[in-house]
């Protein structure tokens, strides 16, 4: 089941949550999540100053904070009615092209699932279409602690 969200404002706050989504480190990359399914999972982010190395250009690190962000989300939304979380495991990116300005466009798709962990492939593009970094993501699953 897929849920459209539309902007990070609309982002629900998944139950548990310390920190509400805008506040998060997906709130200060700008992610707006658009869709979030337990199969296909996506979003865009706005390039700004602040997400650029020296040289200019998005910094690699801003691609796989992308990847993991909508991963991990979609994943959580899928297993928290199980009382479970889901935590970023293994993150592989390889940046493909250099972006300077415009809109990096994320999308994530599962590749298989158990009840110990998720795998997607995501792919982040610019606003031309043309692709700018690849990641597999493994999104470990664990039981809610109740003693937080």
């Amino acid at each position: 089941m897929a849920t459209t969200m539309g902007s990070r404002e609309q982002t629900p706050d998944l139950p548990g949550a310390a920190i509400p989504f805008a506040d998060s480190f997906q709130g200060l990359l700008g992610l707006e999540v658009e869709e979030v399914g337990d199969e296909l999972a996506t979003g865009r982010v706005s390039v700004r100053e602040e997400l650029k190395g020296a040289r200019g250009a998005v910094q690699g690190g801003v691609y796989a904070a992308i990847a993991e962000a909508v991963t991990s989300l979609a994943t959580a939304v899928a297993v928290s009615p199980r009382e479970m979380i889901a935590i970023g495991m293994a993150n592989d990116t390889n940046v493909r092209a250099q972006v300077t300005e415009g809109v990096l466009k994320v999308t994530a798709r599962r590749r298989h699932h158990s009840d110990e962990s998720w795998l997607w492939d995501a792919e982040v593009r610019d606003q031309r279409g043309r692709v700018c970094a690849v990641s597999t993501m493994t999104i470990a699953v664990r039981p809610r602690d109740r003693g937080r």
